[in-house]
């Protein structure tokens, strides 16, 4: 809570792998996680990534160089986000408690 929020397991429980991994590119990045940061989750195996992936609620400098950015939440949807960051979770799982609150749809703009 108030930290991130996290999805992209493909059998919604949480912790869940997609099967495969991707060579994490975070290294050598430049960009900084800021609140509205996208990036890819690790992978059990460390330097790789896979299906889940996680928005930045807030500056997360632990995260530069070490979580692979793919994008930025605009601005304009950002409070959407910071309603979902601010929702109670379980204590022992970490999720919502609201059950409403699932990953939907996902739309990724390329801009150039």
């Amino acid at each position: 809570k108030g930290g991130w929020i996290q999805t992209g397991c493909p059998y919604d429980l949480g912790f869940g792998h997609a099967g495969y991994a991707v060579k994490s590119e975070a290294e050598g990045q430049t960009a900084v996680h800021d609140a509205g940061t996208v990036a890819m989750s690790q992978n059990l195996k460390g330097g790789f990534t896979g299906s889940q992936f996680f928005i930045d609620l807030k500056r997360q400098e632990s995260h530069d160089k070490k979580f692979t950015i793919i994008g930025r939440v605009p601005e304009s949807r950002m409070d959407v986000v910071r309603q979902i960051g601010a929702d109670e979770t379980d204590k022992t799982t970490d999720r919502p408690l609201k059950e409403e609150i699932r990953l939907k749809e996902i739309k990724i703009i390329v801009v150039k």
